[in-house]
């Protein structure tokens, strides 16, 4: 069995997801959940990703058991023991199985590097550090583009609001979730 994650990592995912999944409850745009959480890719492709974020759009991928299907969002903490892993093997997966965006949080580079998925791979959306408003790459695309042809009146009511969500409640969402509490060093 492999050891437990750093504490660093642990608190950062938990303040993470924890506000990730406020911003989305409140908005009622899916379900957040933490690690750990199957998630079926194929037969044989299951990964645990520290953080997942299925629509409700999506929600049909949702079983009792687990994901079946790739996340919208996956957000993978990067700790020294398995940090190549996630930048290489999961980056290529999550690519191959069509996960839309994907994060790389780096605890103590305190950096978020926000992937976006194209055709057939990932490319940079953009990096952000403590203090900077990370908007999710997903964004940065005109509405129209990103809407599914099933969207009815009431989802794309919610979703435009998502779109409209000040800059300082997403400010507000990540604030202090890079950075371990003041006394700690680890």
């Amino acid at each position: 069995m492999p050891p437990a994650p750093l504490l660093q990592h642990q608190y950062v995912q938990i303040k993470l997801s924890t506000r990730l999944d406020a911003f989305v409850e409140e908005r009622n745009l899916g379900v957040v959940f933490p690690t750990p959480t199957d998630v079926v890719l194929s037969d044989t492709d299951v990964v645990q990703p520290d953080i997942l974020f299925v629509s409700s759009e999506r929600s049909r991928i949702l079983t009792r058991e687990n994901v079946r299907g790739a996340p919208d969002l996956v957000v993978e903490i990067l700790s020294p023991a398995i940090a190549e892993r996630d930048r290489t093997i999961k980056l290529d997966l999550y690519a191959q199985h069509g996960v839309k965006e994907y994060w790389m949080v780096d605890p103590d580079a305190r950096t978020i590097t926000v992937l976006l998925r194209g055709e057939t791979r990932f490319g940079v959306a953009g990096t952000y550090g403590e203090g900077q408003i990370l908007r999710s790459a997903s964004r940065r695309r005109r509405y129209s583009e990103r809407r599914p042809a099933a969207l009815n009146a009431e989802t794309r009511l919610t979703y435009a609001d998502h779109l409209k969500t000040p800059d300082d409640e997403r400010d507000e969402l990540l604030k202090g979730t890079l950075a371990m509490p003041p006394g700690y060093r680890i």
